[in-house]
């Protein structure tokens, strides 16, 4: 029996057997009252109108359930504590944590007291992680647990700063006084904060939420982002851009309140914040995953109508769906793993009729059946960004009613620019613009972007405050040009209103005879082989182009696992069927082992960073070129 009326809303939700699709509408659809209406509202403000408006939706995970009228309570005791330890406005507070739905509580709570929220991601290595706090200094540092904490100890001195250390999920026996809590000193329990702030509540010298008469354009996060050829850089992202963002999302995609979201991103990235945040503006639940715990059986706990995620996640829903292990048994098992490769590879305009009269519809009507019962059973839409989703498992879904709606954009346009709708789908393309977006090439066809949802800059490091005691001001960088367009360093094409990306234009390689290759598009055809994990071209200043390719270790869940290296010649040999003459692979190395973010060889994403593997792994190209000449 439920405990409350939340709960009771919460496990009805999780138990839905056919919900209304998500709607999808045109950008001409008049904007609903609510979210950052009000001129000069800033997103701390319209986040918690949000919560105040759906009392009856939930935040679920780490065995906890939420309504948005508790998140917000939360939030503003958060606050109050967070105001009571001397944060002001402009003052940077750091979450260094695994996703849960504390970490909402304390997001909200530090855009409430007026403070800049900057998430550090946990697979930053420990340089980078240092290097991110000497340059923000933050007042008040919220960490995941103890495991965490020991890992920022290390970074002292980026805490010199610091007054308070907040641990999310404290241990149940009490901490000792003990010199590694270095000058913040002991950390607090995340609910001595909820206390401190219900105490000053209860006195009535609760503080209102710092956002009357702010300026919209004030740094409201700041989002570390991958450099490809250097370190991370703070991308300063401002009340304004997240405004634009989440109206932008509205007018593309409208969450009904009896869908249930699987937040699977990183809460430490913009793309995992916004989808978050687009689920409390429409008041749809949010099932947390929590990393620690069984994928799958999060997933079936929580049985999701909608999942967003970067390619990687992707490439593990098909894995899962083609795997022998998961339930194919029966006709529709064996109907779906037969003949799933013949049909998604097939032409459209071919017969129905395939395989000894099978009928396609039939087929896909069990594997349709077959992908929904394994993500969930609700399962109504996918959303990809963060990368490039590659075309074979965009095919998949394809051919089981479930497109995948991909997308692109970054940190810098404040995850998403452009973007896939289901009444206005291209594959092999990133999709439209949203609205309010502007989008061209340069001449040289780089994609340029503008609009109020581009961020405001780097941060360049910090300016002493004017008065004593204020606040360090944030030095940012701008990052557009005199006519406001940011240049994204991305190659591509635009046809009937629909973006193609190519490549990016730092890593075009001119081949010794001045021939130039765009790595992008053929690494992603390698890619799609299931003997491929990573392929990386190289071919800088030599006289032909050669393909640094690391194995797939679950291989062998699909196919048999390669015995011999003319499995991997065999891949080339097709991939080089569809290139041009000076772009065709003509040597190869497999690199042992694999990579990883935790390297600096993998973003956050996924994605190989070129610049570190190719300058890692120079003594791979040089025996490559050597053996071949």
């Amino acid at each position: 029996m439920a405990r409350d009326i939340v709960e009771l809303l919460v496990r009805r939700a999780s138990r839905f057997g056919r919900w209304p699709a998500i709607r999808f509408h045109a950008l001409s659809r008049a904007p609903d009252p609510g979210l950052g209406e009000a001129p000069g509202q800033d997103s701390g403000e319209a986040l918690g109108q949000g919560g105040k408006q759906v009392p009856d939706q939930a935040l679920v995970g780490d065995d906890q359930t939420l309504s948005w009228a508790d998140w917000l309570d939360e939030a503003r005791r958060i606050m109050n504590a967070l105001r009571s330890q001397g944060v002001r406005a402009g003052d940077r507070v750091a979450i260094f944590a695994r996703n849960c739905p504390r970490w909402l509580v304390a997001d909200l709570g530090i855009l409430m007291a007026g403070g800049v929220s900057v998430p550090i991601s946990r697979s930053a290595p420990a340089a980078a992680r240092a290097r991110m706090l000497l340059e923000l200094q933050p007042k008040v540092v919220f960490v995941g647990d103890l495991v965490d904490l020991e890992r920022l100890r290390k970074n002292r001195a980026g805490l010199e700063k610091t007054t308070q250390i907040v641990l999310l999920h404290p241990p149940t026996d009490e901490f000792a006084d003990d010199e590694r809590w270095g000058e913040a000193g002991r950390p607090a329990r995340f609910c001595d904060l909820l206390i401190r702030g219900q105490a000053i509540l209860d006195r009535g010298d609760g503080l209102r939420p710092v956002h009357s008469g702010r300026d919209p354009d004030a740094p409201a996060t700041i989002i570390y982002t991958a450099g490809r050829s250097g370190p991370a850089r703070g991308a300063v992202i401002t009340h304004r851009n997240l405004l634009a963002k989440l109206h932008a999302l509205r007018e593309v995609v409208v969450l009904p309140r009896s869908a249930t979201q699987f937040l699977v991103l990183p809460l430490a990235g913009i793309f995992g914040r916004l989808m978050a945040w687009a689920a409390i503006d429409q008041g749809a639940t949010t099932y947390v995953f929590n990393q620690r715990r069984d994928f799958k059986e999060e997933l079936f706990a929580a049985r999701p109508h909608f999942i967003a995620g970067a390619p990687v996640l992707f490439d593990r829903f098909r894995d899962l769906i083609l795997s022998k292990r998961e339930g194919a048994v029966g006709m529709p098992g064996r109907i779906t793993l037969a003949l799933t490769e013949r049909f998604t590879q097939s032409d459209t305009k071919r017969p129905r009729k395939l395989l000894a009269g099978l009928d396609r519809a039939v087929a896909r009507r069990f594997f349709r059946t077959r992908v929904r019962h394994l993500l969930g059973g609700r399962i109504a839409h996918l959303v990809c960004g963060g990368g490039v989703l590659d075309e074979s498992v965009e095919a998949l879904f394809s051919f089981a009613g479930l497109p995948v709606l991909t997308g692109y954009g970054s940190a810098e346009t404040v995850a998403v620019a452009t973007a896939n709708r289901p009444d206005q789908i291209q594959p092999g393309s990133v999709g439209v613009p949203l609205n309010g977006v502007e989008l061209r090439l340069s001449p040289k066809g780089e994609v340029l972007i503008r609009g109020e949802g581009i961020f405001a800059g780097y941060l360049q490091g910090l300016v002493p405050g004017g008065a004593e005691g204020a606040p360090a001001d944030l030095c940012v960088a701008p990052a557009t040009d005199a006519q406001g367009w940011y240049h994204t360093g991305d190659l591509g094409l635009i046809e009937d209103d629909f973006l193609f990306l190519t490549g990016r234009k730092e890593d075009i390689i001119t081949l010794s005879g001045g021939r130039t290759v765009a790595p992008a598009l053929i690494e992603g055809a390698l890619g799609t082989s299931d003997l491929v994990a990573h392929a990386v071209l190289c071919g800088e200043g030599r006289p032909y182009v050669g393909v640094l390719l690391w194995r797939n270790p679950s291989a062998g869940l699909r196919s048999t696992p390669p015995q011999e290296d003319g499995d991997f010649q065999r891949v080339i040999d097709r991939t080089n069927n569809n290139l041009e003459r000076h772009e065709q692979i003509r040597g190869y190395r497999i690199v042992p082992g694999h990579l990883s973010v935790e390297s600096g060889e993998l973003s956050a994403n996924g994605e190989p960073i070129r610049t570190m593997i190719l300058r890692r792994h120079r003594d791979h190209i040089d025996a490559l070129y050597e053996r071949q000449d």
